[in-house]
């Protein structure tokens, strides 16, 4: 997925308890009280976001 908007899409037909089995894959901490919007949110700046950062930051 090359945008943000795209994973939020994709992650919010899932289940909270499989965002928050991915939540822990990705080893995101203080995700337990989270909200299912909240939750997506900080997976898709795990991944997505970290990757077009990185990205972003190559190209200075």
């Amino acid at each position: 997925m090359a945008a943000r908007d795209d994973g939020t899409a994709y992650l919010s037909s899932w289940a909270v308890k499989d965002l928050r089995a991915l939540a822990t894959r990705l080893e995101l901490r203080g995700v337990a009280g989270l909200r299912k919007a909240e939750l997506v949110e900080r997976i898709v700046d795990r991944t997505i976001g970290f990757r077009l950062n990185s990205t972003a930051i190559r190209q200075l």
